[in-house]
């Protein structure tokens, strides 16, 4: 997990490009959603919060088609970690 943070906050990483219409990218997303919702619910909100900007910079890169089957999944985790606010 921290490989993958790591590699999405690296300055000129342009991988997240090459994810687009991309069944991988939509793989990755989900996961880190349910990640984010795993967080969420053992109380490591901070964890969850810099997942869930992961997931969502994932997610920014999705083809509409591929991001319409994680929105709902984003807002379920967006929502519980909100909730620990």
């Amino acid at each position: 997990m921290a490989a993958v943070r790591e590699a999405l906050a690296t300055p000129g990483d342009d991988s997240l490009r090459h994810w687009r219409r991309v069944n991988l990218g939509c793989f990755i997303a989900e996961e880190h959603y349910r990640l984010t919702l795993a967080l969420a619910d053992a109380g490591c909100l901070d964890e969850a919060r810099a997942l869930l900007t992961a997931a969502d910079a994932v997610l920014g890169e999705l083809s509409d088609n591929a991001a319409k089957g994680v929105r709902e999944l984003a807002g379920w985790a967006a929502a519980r970690v909100g909730e620990g606010d």
